[in-house]
């Protein structure tokens, strides 16, 4: 956008709630509790973005190449962005990977530095994180049928 994004919008206060909450339950999924307020889900959901944020930065700072990262690193990084699923192999998990710096830091920099623009990093990494969820329930090589059946419908 042309103008600074405000607190709300850095804040993702306007994402509704059952969104955020599936977002929620994605990337904290064995201790998510139900009853928990919106609000602390929103919390959570945010300091998720922040530890993923900052790592991304150290990884385009210091110019680190992703086939140089070990698999365990790898795996842990595409994990904490909900990228891939079971059976994705590296080369993939790498792709992946270097998508989604490329779509959260690379170009939102250039865009920036050329046009003056400036870019709402928080909702950028939000709605990949809800794509790569949902991508991975409707890979065919996901153990779960059902997510898979919900997502790809009759074929």
């Amino acid at each position: 956008t042309k103008q600074a994004t405000e607190k709300n919008e850095q804040s993702l206060a306007f994402i509704p709630k059952s969104i955020m909450r599936g977002v929620g339950k994605a990337i904290d999924a064995p201790s998510f509790n139900n009853f928990l307020p919106t609000f602390l889900v929103r919390g959570r959901v945010l300091n998720h973005i922040k530890k993923i944020s900052d790592a991304d930065q150290f990884i385009i700072e210091q110019g680190i190449d992703t086939t140089t990262i070990s698999d365990q690193l790898l795996a842990d990084a595409c994990e904490n962005r909900l990228i891939g699923g079971l059976r994705r192999t590296n080369e993939e998990l790498r792709e992946g990977l270097d998508c989604w710096l490329d779509m959260v830091v690379k170009k939102p920099e250039k865009i920036a530095r050329d046009k003056g623009m400036h870019f709402n990093a928080n909702l950028a990494r939000f709605a990949l994180l809800g794509y790569h969820a949902v991508d991975a329930a409707r890979d065919s090589r996901a153990s779960s049928y059902l997510p898979r059946i919900l997502f790809q419908g009759k074929q």
